[in-house]
């Protein structure tokens, strides 16, 4: 009675660890992605090192959404390949353990991946992009003026090139130039005395408000030319980080930054079509997304038994494949629900349908030891793929 349980501990080490490996791999990744432009964005300012590590933390939510499926899957291709190649999977079925047998514990730990994934994607990614926006907008807040020098072309902002002559005490700048090309079909000049840095806390976004200015537009209509001249007493400019894709300049928030309660609401009462449909895929795609290690785990244990011949390379490749094939099946089904009028929810779950498919004929194929035509095709492009690329590398 006690063999069945060291069994499924033996199995779930094999394909925990692999896992746990993978997924601090594929996060640091994605980390390092992002770390390169919020040290462009912030390190200039003086942030504090705490306030960098905060928004990378705020960041962690929405790998794992991506994270967490990807590394249980390479778990589960590297253990299963492991045990294939050296015929320990010949031994547990001539010991009478079959591969539904074998498949157990691998549930139990696509169960834990998914409960991970659904926390990341239901509750934590909304809070933590909430938080991401409103970090960077207090960042930018705190240490905006440190950036503004006098007599210096300031470009730090989205579109635009600001110049002071003077900055005083107070922050207040005197005698701006101001190069607008955020519209670069009609971009104007602006020529202001004096003006500042203001927040608005509502919108959790910077405006510069100038007095006492004119603004400067060329405009070409058809073959005529003409100059336009407006005089301001006040007159305010939206203000974005360069970089800052994440900084808020809407006075509402996003669909990702929208719990569940709020996305099923909007999806119900915007006025815009469009929007609606966007609430909804949004809603879907979070529920959605959390089953895809349960998924995983029917497609790569016969896919981990197959591929032995490939080596421990021939799985990490093949877990980069098939995580491709869904996620671009999942925003394929995204840009069709957002763009056209298909149901909403057949797009958002086809990816799911189509896995669950796949993946019970996978395991049924294996469990009676055939061959899936499609696997062995798939397996005999990848060995030639590998091939090559260790030719070349010698």
């Amino acid at each position: 009675m006690q063999l069945p349980g060291k069994i499924d501990r033996y199995i779930a080490a094999e394909v925990a660890w692999p896992a746990l490996l993978g997924l601090a791999i594929f996060t640091l990744v994605l980390l390092l992605g992002r770390i390169v432009k919020i040290i462009e964005l912030i390190v200039a300012k003086g942030v504090a090192l705490s306030d960098i590590l905060n928004l990378l933390s705020f960041l962690l939510p929405t790998f794992f959404s991506i994270t967490v499926p990807l590394a249980f899957l390479l778990g589960i291709l590297l253990g299963f390949t492991r045990l294939s190649s050296d015929c320990e999977i010949i031994a547990l079925k001539a010991s009478g353990v079959g591969l539904s047998r074998m498949l157990w514990p691998v549930v139990a730990l696509g169960l834990i991946a998914s409960l991970l994934t659904a926390w990341s994607t239901l509750y934590a990614q909304p809070l933590a992009n909430r938080a991401f926006r409103a970090k960077l907008y207090a960042i930018a807040n705190q240490h905006v003026d440190a950036g503004l020098q006098p007599a210096v072309f300031n470009d730090d902002f989205d579109g635009l090139i600001i110049y002071a002559n003077a900055i005083d005490e107070q922050g207040q700048l005197h005698d701006i130039f101001i190069s607008d090309e955020r519209n670069t079909g009609n971009a104007p000049l602006l020529l202001a005395s004096t003006g500042r840095i203001v927040a608005n806390n509502e919108q959790m976004s910077l405006q510069l408000e100038l007095q006492d200015g004119s603004i400067h537009r060329r405009l070409r209509e058809a073959a005529e030319e003409t100059y336009q001249l407006i005089q301001f007493g006040e007159y305010r400019i939206d203000l974005a980080l360069a970089g800052a894709a994440s900084g808020a300049k809407e006075p509402h928030y996003k669909n990702k930054e929208l719990t569940l309660a709020q996305l099923l609401d909007k999806s119900r009462t915007d006025q815009n079509e469009e929007q609606q449909r966007s609430s909804l895929a949004e809603f879907n795609q979070r529920l959605a997304l959390p089953f895809a290690p349960l998924l995983f785990s029917l497609i790569g244990i016969p896919l981990g038994i197959q591929s032995s011949r490939s080596g421990r390379g021939g799985g990490f490749t093949l877990a980069l494949v098939i995580a491709l094939a869904y996620f671009m099946l999942l925003t394929t089904g995204r840009t069709l629900a957002e763009q056209n009028h298909l149901p909403v929810i057949l797009c958002m779950w086809l990816p799911n349908i189509v896995f669950l498919v796949l993946g019970v004929a996978l395991f049924r194929q294996a469990s009676h030891e055939r061959h899936f035509f499609l696997l062995s095709w798939i397996l005999t492009g990848m060995d030639i793929l590998l091939s090559t690329v260790r030719r070349r590398e010698k």
